[in-house]
């Protein structure tokens, strides 16, 4: 059946590797109709403040080894 998609791919991906998709998919499920969120959803806030402190103590030890 797969041969039969000539130019279509399959990729594993697992949950943690795309943490923030996994929870706005968790949080959608209490959503009936669509949402336009005027601010970034807590559960994503989350993982950004997680992103951004590793990207500054990476800068920081950066910095220190020049």
């Amino acid at each position: 059946m797969f041969s039969s998609f000539q130019n279509s791919s399959v990729l594993v991906v697992h949950r943690q590797a795309n943490q923030v998709a996994h929870c706005l998919a968790r949080e959608s499920r209490f959503f009936y109709y669509p949402q336009v969120h005027d601010l970034i959803p807590n559960c994503i806030q989350i993982f950004i403040l997680s992103e951004l402190m590793s990207f500054v103590e990476f800068k920081n030890k950066e910095m220190v080894g020049k």
